[in-house]
C-alpha cells in the first residue's frame, strides 16, 4: 500500500515515463489511467475524487469509511441545492424560496399591472419605477399609486434577500464540506499495484502494435497480440521504487 505523498511520487514519475513515450511517438494521442479490475480514474485525480470514482483502490480502513460517509452527505448537499422541487432539498431553504415565490406571485396580482401602468406614466423603467416609489411620502403614494404597493414590494424584497443568504450559507458549508473530504481522503492509503495504463483519444492500431514491443512499457503486463489494445507502463509500486532508484 502507498500513502498519499508516495502516490504523488509514482503519479509523477510514470507522467515523466509518458513523457518519454509521448517524445518517441509524437503521432501518440493518448492520456493516462489508473486501473485495477474494479475500475479506474485519471491520473490526476484528486484522493476525494478516486474515492468517489475508484474506492477499489483505497485500503478498506475506518478512514476510508469516515472519508466515504462524508462524500456521501456532500453528494446530497449538491443535490440539495441543485433542484428545488427534489424531495431532498434542504427544507428550511425550500420554505425561504416558496415564501419568496408566493410573495412574488401575490405581488404580481395585485400590483404588477399598477406598476407597469405607472412606468408608463413615469416614463421610467419598472425597476426605476420601483425606486421612485420608495422615495414617496404616504401622502405622495396615495395620490398615484395602492397603499400597500411599497410595503408589499418591501416584504418581497426581503423574503428574495433571506432566501439568497441562508443559500450563500448553505454553499459556504459544502465548501468547508469538500475541504474536509480532501483532508481526510490525504490520509488514505492506495493499491500500489493499481496500473498505469495508456487510453487512446485517436486509436491507431499500427502504434498500438509498435507500442507493445516498445521498451518503455511493461511488456509483461501489456498483452503481446494484436486482439488487444491495452498499453500498460507499469504498476504504482514499481513507478514509486523507480523514483528513488534514480
Amino acid at each position: 500500500m502507498l500513502n498519499y505523498g508516495q502516490l504523488q511520487v509514482a503519479v509523477a514519475a510514470a507522467k515523466r515515463q509518458f513523457g518519454l513515450i509521448r517524445k518517441k511517438h509524437p503521432e501518440l494521442k493518448a492520456y493516462l489511467v489508473l486501473s485495477l479490475p474494479g475500475g479506474q480514474t485519471g491520473i490526476d485525480s484528486s484522493p476525494a475524487k478516486i474515492l468517489e470514482e475508484f474506492p477499489e483502490m483505497v485500503a478498506d480502513t475506518a478512514t476510508k469509511h469516515s472519508a466515504l460517509n462524508l462524500l456521501e452527505k456532500k453528494s446530497q448537499m449538491e443535490e440539495s441545492l441543485k433542484n428545488p422541487s427534489a424531495p431532498e432539498f434542504d427544507i428550511e431553504l425550500k420554505a425561504k424560496i416558496k415564501r419568496a415565490s408566493k410573495l412574488l406571485d401575490e405581488f404580481r396580482a395585485e400590483f404588477g399591472a399598477k406598476l407597469k401602468s405607472l412606468s408608463l406614466r413615469l416614463n421610467q423603467p419598472v425597476f426605476e419605477t420601483k425606486q421612485y416609489l420608495k422615495g414617496l411620502t404616504d401622502r405622495e403614494l396615495e395620490a398615484i399609486a395602492a397603499r400597500g404597493l411599497v410595503a408589499k414590494l418591501t416584504e418581497l424584497e426581503q423574503a428574495e434577500k433571506d432566501a439568497k443568504v441562508l443559500e450563500d450559507q448553505k454553499r459556504r458549508q459544502l465548501a468547508a464540506l469538500g475541504k474536509q473530504c480532501d483532508e481526510m481522503a490525504s490520509r488514505l492509503e492506495y493499491d500500489g499495484q493499481c496500473l498505469v495504463e495508456l487510453r487512446f483519444s485517436d486509436l491507431k492500431y499500427d502504434l498500438v502494435w509498435k507500442l507493445q514491443r516498445d521498451d518503455l512499457v511493461d511488456r509483461h503486463r501489456t498483452p503481446q497480440t494484436k486482439a488487444s489494445i491495452l498499453i500498460v507502463l507499469g504498476t504504482l509500486a514499481q513507478f514509486e521504487r523507480t523514483h528513488y532508484e534514480h
